[in-house]
C-alpha cells in the first residue's frame, strides 16, 4: 500500500510541476530562452517614447503649439480643462483652458495624449479636466 501511495504522490508532484510551468510560462520563458517577452498590444507598443511623441506631434500640432505657448507663460501649470467659449468654470486653483471652438475634435486630440500617457483624466463635476505629465511639459518647453 505504501508503494502505491508513493507512486500517486510522485505523479501528483510531476503534474503539479507541469501545471506551474504552464501557468507561469510567460514569466519564466525569458529566463529559459534568455530573451525578453515579446511585445503585443496588451503589453503596450514596442516603440520608443521619442518616436511615440513624434507621432503625436504629427497628429495634433495645433493643440501642442498652444500648450507650448501656455506653458511658456505659465511654467508651473499642469491642469487644463476643455470648455466651450460661452461656458463659465469656477475652480479654485491654476489651470489652462482649451476651447472646442479653437480645436476641431478637441476631445479626440486629448484622447491621443491620454493614450500615450502624456495626460491623465481628472474629471470633476462633469467638466473634462486633465493633468499634463511632466514628460509632456518637458518636451513642450524643451522643443
Amino acid at each position: 500500500m505504501s508503494q502505491k501511495l508513493n507512486v500517486v504522490l510522485a505523479i501528483a508532484t510531476i503534474l503539479g510541476g507541469i501545471a506551474a510551468i504552464w501557468f507561469f510560462w510567460d514569466k519564466i520563458r525569458r529566463f529559459v530562452f534568455g530573451q525578453a517577452k515579446s511585445e503585443n498590444l496588451i503589453d503596450g507598443p514596442p516603440s520608443s517614447k521619442s518616436g511615440s511623441f513624434a507621432k503625436v506631434e504629427k497628429l495634433i500640432p495645433d493643440l501642442l503649439a498652444e500648450m507650448k505657448s501656455d506653458l511658456i507663460d505659465h511654467r508651473l501649470f499642469r491642469e487644463f480643462v476643455l470648455l466651450e467659449k460661452g461656458w463659465v468654470y469656477n475652480y479654485p486653483g491654476d489651470y489652462l483652458v482649451y476651447y472646442f471652438e479653437d480645436h476641431p475634435e478637441l476631445r479626440n486630440k486629448v484622447r491621443i495624449l491620454e493614450n500615450h500617457g502624456l495626460v491623465k483624466d481628472v474629471k470633476y463635476n462633469n467638466v473634462a479636466r486633465y493633468v499634463m505629465s511632466e514628460e509632456l511639459a518637458e518636451r513642450l518647453l524643451g522643443s
